[in-house]
């Protein structure tokens, strides 16, 4: 005997087998990137102050280049690395090698640069950013007379980019450590 019941849809059924939300950023979000693509920083960064705290990895993406583009490079590389760990993937690796190249590049702060650098993975293996960050890390290390863990992440650039841009600072950075 049959039922006059219709059939539960799957999705009703089984909540866990519903495709999740899509998440779309909101209106004031939308606004406050635009704002700085439009180099209008203060109205960017009164959207950052009113968005709701603790901010997401997004709004501290834009309060990050609002404030870089008022030149203020070290809160710009603390928003950078405080969005990091909230990010995931290219985003998270991006900020990450971003907040590290201000540090490095910008504040001459090594330590703060290679402690952002380390800690996010950036220039691990099959990182979106691995060439980038290994090249980084070199540097930072070379710059903080750390010239043997230097050596060995010159020659793994060498191994897995023999042909990148930095290929010849490499090689001098592997044959001046191993001539001593």
């Amino acid at each position: 005997a049959g039922t006059d019941a219709a059939p539960v849809p799957a999705a009703v059924a089984d909540p866990a087998a519903a495709p999740k939300p899509v998440d779309v950023p909101g209106a004031d979000l939308v606004a406050a990137r635009a704002d700085v693509t439009a180099g209008r920083y203060a109205p960017a960064l009164a959207k950052v102050a009113a968005a709701p705290h603790p901010l997401s990895g997004a709004w501290l993406l834009v309060d990050a280049d609002a404030l870089r583009g008022f030149g203020q490079k070290r809160e710009a590389a603390a928003a950078l690395a405080a969005a990091a760990p909230l990010l995931e993937g290219a985003s998270q690796v991006e900020a990450a090698y971003s907040a590290a190249y201000l540090r490095f590049h910008d504040l001459h702060d090594a330590a703060g640069a290679l402690a952002v650098l380390t800690a996010s993975d950036v220039d691990i293996p099959g990182s979106l950013f691995e060439e980038r960050g290994l090249a980084l890390h070199v540097k930072i290390l070379v710059a903080a007379g750390q010239k043997a863990e230097a050596r060995l992440l010159a020659q793994r650039y060498l191994e897995h980019f023999p042909h990148g841009d930095l290929q010849s600072l490499m090689v001098s950075l592997t044959r001046q450590d191993a001539s001593k």
